[in-house]
C-alpha cells in the first residue's frame, strides 16, 4: 500500500475546487487526484465494476440536480463517500507522494448531512422511485450497498442507503472523526485546503448557473458554512498546522493559490 500523505481540496460549493485541483493536476503529473462528489470516469476505464458505479452515481447527481430531489443528491453524495477508499486506491499512481482530492468521506460527509440527513425521513422517501433504481441499476447499488456497516445492510438498497443516512447522522449524531473513520474505512486528510469565501459571495456565483443543487440557497450555504468552522476548527485540535485558508471571495484570488498549496504541502 502506498504512503502517500492525503490532501483535501475542500470548501462550499462553487469556491473553486475543481478549477482548483484541474490546474494542480496539470502542474503535478506524478501526483494522484480524485475528483468528488463528480467522478473523472476517464481514470476508470480498465475497471468495469468501478466504471459502471461511477457513471451511475454521476447520472444520479445530475438528475437530482435538475429536478432539485433531495434524496436523490443524498444518495449521489453518499455513494461517491461510500466509494472514496476503492476509487483512491485505483487512481494511485506508485510514484505519488501525494494522493490530491476533492472531499473527503470524513470531513465532508457530516458537513452535507446538516442538510440531508433531515429530510431522509422513512415517511419523506420516495419508494416507488428508490425501488426502480434497484431494478435499473442492481449491480452498482448492490456494490454501494456491501459497503455499509452489515447490521444496516438492505435488500431495498436505495432506500437503505438513505434509512442509514437519517439513522446515522439524524438519529444517533454519529459526527465524530473516529465514528466516521471507521464507517468510511479511512483516516483524516493529512492536510486541509480549505477554499473559503461568504456564503454571499458564492450565492450570487451559483445564481448564474443553470441547474443548482438542493443545499445551493443562501441559508443552507450559512449553515454549511457555520458547520465547516466547527469541524475545522475540531481537525485543528487534532492536526495542529494542518489547516490552510485559502481566501476565494474573488476567483483572482486563487491564481496564486496551486502555488502556495504546492509550497505548503511539500514544506
Amino acid at each position: 500500500m502506498s504512503k502517500a500523505k492525503t490532501i483535501l481540496i475542500t470548501g462550499l460549493d462553487a469556491s473553486g475546487k475543481s478549477t482548483l485541483l484541474g490546474k494542480l493536476k496539470n502542474l503535478l503529473p506524478n501526483e494522484s487526484f480524485l475528483f468528488l462528489p463528480k467522478i473523472h470516469t476517464a481514470d476508470f476505464q480498465s475497471n468495469k465494476e468501478i466504471l459502471s458505479t461511477a457513471n451511475f452515481l454521476n447520472t444520479l447527481g445530475e438528475k437530482a440536480d435538475q429536478e432539485n430531489n433531495s434524496q436523490l443528491k443524498a444518495l449521489a453524495l453518499m455513494g461517491s463517500m461510500l466509494l472514496f477508499n476503492t476509487l483512491s486506491n485505483n487512481v494511485l499512481l506508485p510514484e505519488s507522494d501525494f494522493l490530491i482530492c476533492e472531499r473527503h468521506p470524513v470531513i465532508d460527509t457530516g458537513i452535507y448531512a446538516h442538510f440531508y440527513a433531515q429530510k431522509l425521513k422513512p415517511e419523506n422517501l420516495d419508494n416507488k422511485q428508490l425501488q426502480k433504481l434497484d431494478e435499473e441499476y442492481y449491480e452498482e447499488l448492490f456494490l454501494l450497498n456491501k459497503l455499509l456497516p452489515i447490521e444496516y445492510q438492505n435488500k431495498n438498497m436505495a432506500e437503505g442507503i438513505l434509512t442509514f443516512i437519517n439513522k446515522w447522522f439524524c438519529i444517533e449524531q454519529n459526527y465524530a472523526f473516529s465514528a466516521l473513520e471507521n464507517l468510511f474505512g479511512t483516516k483524516l486528510p493529512d492536510r486541509i485546503f480549505f477554499l473559503n469565501a461568504p456564503a454571499e459571495v458564492l450565492a450570487n456565483r451559483i445564481a448564474q448557473r443553470s441547474n443548482k443543487e438542493p443545499h445551493e440557497n443562501i441559508e443552507t450555504l450559512q449553515l454549511l458554512q457555520a458547520a465547516y468552522s466547527k469541524l475545522l476548527y475540531e481537525y485543528s485540535a487534532v492536526k495542529p498546522a494542518s489547516l490552510t485558508k485559502i481566501d476565494a471571495s474573488e476567483i483572482k484570488n486563487l491564481d496564486q493559490a496551486p502555488e502556495l498549496i504546492i509550497q505548503t504541502m511539500k514544506s
